[in-house]
């Protein structure tokens, strides 16, 4: 995985289905050049899964540099298999 930092911060916002619950926004910033923003709500699971995305990131799972479908290129940050809400 290519190096990066992530970070997060609790928003009041809610999520569709965690109405009243609160967001986690995660952003990660990879190369200094490349950013990805995700969602979990915050419920004992979010906080949870923001725990094992937080491990997962540490340990270089979250991203690798591959071929990217939506751009249609190759070399190029991609999530690498631990899915994310983006929306």
């Amino acid at each position: 995985m290519p190096s990066g930092k992530m970070t997060w911060i609790k928003s009041e916002g809610s999520l569709s289905g965690f109405e009243g619950s609160g967001t986690w926004r995660i952003d990660y910033d990879i190369f200094g050049r490349e950013h990805r923003t995700a969602y979990l709500p915050d419920t004992n699971e979010g906080r949870e899964i923001l725990a094992l995305f937080f491990l997962a990131f540490e340990r270089r799972l979250t991203f690798a540099v591959g071929f990217s479908v939506t751009r249609n290129q190759d070399n190029l940050v991609v999530w690498n298999g631990i899915h994310h809400k983006t929306h």
